[in-house]
This record gives structure tokens, C-alpha cells and sequence, in this order.
């Protein structure tokens, strides 16, 4: 009797401690996490492997239903998440970076604010990579600079980070003719048929086509934007015009926020949020998380909400002549 009220005490004061380190409780709720994609893309399935592993985090252990919003580019569930989520802490989202940029562009439609999202934390950054065909000749920027003609560079659409990476090479000097309106998918297409002799791709994109970049493959990376990729020259190493500085430097700043990243609604008091940030340290910590995540191939380099939050508010508290000059880089 006594071992079994010894059990009792050690179990009630474990949830305890659960609860003061989490500061809410959730038991007996459901919490919807809403995705800006359609299902079965990336984001919906980094947000599904979340919705498995997060409720263990917490006390009570909250059923997590995923919720998906495509549309418009993330506009739908980002205004979602501002104008008719619970704040309670009901309510969580997987954001895509391509909302900051519409904010940054001055996109009409949009009535949310990025900076004033409770972020929770990333699972990982991806860099952008600026790469060129074999058969050009170039092997670096520099390279691309001396060009004695026009370089033609795919992308999708303006405000899509290809897109972006292409103004960011422009700026350095490349002479460069971006040649947009590819979809989904048919800018590899393209470029493996030759349509055009540059472009870029996440990271994690860019290394699924690991036959592009082996020796003697169709593609040399010239350029890591947004962070550092193996040995890829890292695109905040690169001197632009002094002129062209701070817009260069925007440029890297936007291309530099996490892919994905899981936000709470804006007024979602502190210690809910707090609470989520702690239950999400501790999942991408938790072995069963990482195993699931490996057999998932979502790379795990997580960032927490404080390192989230300091990104996003570099990108958008950027100077209005900056953001403007952004804007119609887009246009």
C-alpha cells in the first residue's frame, strides 16, 4: 500500500511539474493547426509530423487536428490566423516565408501583420541556391559577372524566392534576363532541356537532384542566399554597389527566414506562448520526434521561437525606403 501511494504522490507531482514548466494545460481540448498548402506537400506534411509529436509535450496530451488553407499564397490562412483564430491557444499555424515577402511587396488583401505573430519555433532554414548550367563555362559568380552576354535565369513568378534570387545576383552585377511564369515543377523541367541557363532552389530541392551537382553534372551552385550551404559561396560574403547595400542586404534577410515556420495567432498570451515554445524544444529533442522526422526526410536544424522571432523582425522593421525599393524589384 505504501509502494502503490509512494507510485501515486511521484506520478501526480511529475504532471505537476509539467504543468508549472508549460504554464496551460490543454487536456480535454482539440487544437487545430492550420497550413497555408494544399495536403501532401511539404509544408502539410511537416505539420502533420508536428501534430503526432507536439500534444506529448504537454499536459493533458491535446488532440491536433491540421486544418488545411491553400490559397493566394499563404494569404488565406495567414489572415486566417489574424482575423478568426481562437487566441487561446486553440488555434497554431504553419507559416510559409513567402507571407513576409507579400507584406514586405505591399500586396494587397493581406490584413496581417508578421511581426505581430506569436512565433513558436522552425524545424529547420533553407538557403537558397543560385546555380548555372556546366555547359555555359561558368564555374562562380565572378564568373557570371564578366559575361559579354545577357545570362537567361527561369524562375516562377515575381515574389517567389527563385524569382528573388535572380534580383539578388542582378544586383551584384550578373547581366542577367529573368524569365518568369514557369509552375510548380517545370522550372527543372526547363532548365534540364535547356530553356535557360540559371536559376535557384531551396536546399533541400536543390539536393534531392543530387545527380545535377555531382561531377560533371548539369548544374554548378554559385550561390547560397540566405545562409551557408556546404561549400557554396554564401551570398552575405558578396559586396554589392555600396548603393545597393541595404536592398542586397534585405534581400539575404528575407531569403534567410525559415521555410516553415509555426506561429500562434497575434494576442495569444505570453505564457501559451511560451508554453509552445518549450513544448517544441522539447519534441525536436525527443527521440521518437526525430526517428518519425528521418523516416518523414524532414531535416531537423531546429530554431526556437526567440531566434524566429528576431528574423522576422529584421526583415520587416527594415527601412520604408528599403521595403520600397523591395517592392518594385518585384513588379
Amino acid at each position: 500500500m505504501l509502494a502503490k501511494l509512494l507510485q501515486v504522490t511521484i506520478v501526480a507531482a511529475a504532471s505537476l511539474c509539467a504543468s508549472s514548466v508549460h504554464g496551460v494545460d490543454f487536456t480535454g481540448k482539440r487544437i487545430e493547426m492550420s497550413v497555408g498548402t494544399a495536403s501532401g506537400g511539404g509544408d502539410d506534411l511537416t505539420a502533420r509530423l508536428v501534430a503526432r509529436h507536439l500534444p506529448g509535450q504537454f499536459p493533458g496530451q491535446p488532440n491536433v487536428v491540421v486544418l488545411n488553407m491553400p490559397g493566394a499564397a499563404g494569404i488565406i490562412q495567414a489572415n486566417y490566423m489574424t482575423d478568426r483564430a481562437p487566441k487561446d491557444g486553440t488555434a497554431i499555424g504553419l507559416s510559409n516565408r513567402q507571407i513576409a515577402v507579400l507584406q514586405l511587396a505591399g500586396q494587397q488583401n493581406i490584413r496581417f501583420d508578421v511581426g505581430k505573430f506569436q512565433w513558436i519555433g522552425s524545424l529547420s532554414r533553407e538557403p537558397i541556391i543560385v546555380f548555372v548550367r556546366r555547359d555555359t563555362g561558368f564555374e562562380s559568380i565572378d564568373d557570371m559577372k564578366k559575361s559579354k552576354s545577357v545570362i537567361v535565369f527561369g524562375a516562377r513568378a515575381p515574389g517567389d524566392t527563385d524569382y528573388i534570387a535572380g534580383r539578388a545576383i542582378e544586383l551584384l552585377g550578373v547581366p542577367l534576363k529573368i524569365v518568369s511564369g514557369y509552375g510548380s515543377g517545370q522550372t527543372t523541367i526547363a532548365f534540364e532541356r535547356g530553356e535557360f541557363s540559371a536559376s535557384a532552389l531551396s536546399r533541400i530541392a536543390l539536393s534531392i537532384r543530387q545527380e545535377w551537382t555531382k561531377p560533371g553534372g548539369l548544374a554548378v551552385p554559385v550561390l547560397s542566399l540566405g545562409g551557408t550551404f556546404e561549400k557554396v559561396p554564401y551570398g552575405g560574403d558578396q559586396k554589392p554597389p555600396a548603393s545597393r547595400e541595404r536592398i542586397y542586404g534585405l534581400i539575404n534577410k528575407v531569403l534567410g527566414l525559415p521555410l516553415g515556420t509555426f506561429t500562434g495567432p497575434p494576442e495569444m498570451p505570453a505564457d501559451v506562448t511560451s508554453a509552445y515554445n518549450d513544448a517544441f524544444a522539447a519534441m525536436t529533442k525527443d527521440q521518437a520526434f526525430l526517428d518519425d522526422a528521418a523516416k518523414s526526410r524532414v531535416t531537423i536544424q531546429p530554431l526556437d521561437g526567440a531566434t524566429v522571432t528576431a528574423a522576422y523582425k529584421a526583415s520587416i522593421d527594415a527601412e520604408e525606403a528599403t521595403k520600397n525599393e523591395f517592392a518594385e524589384l518585384l513588379k
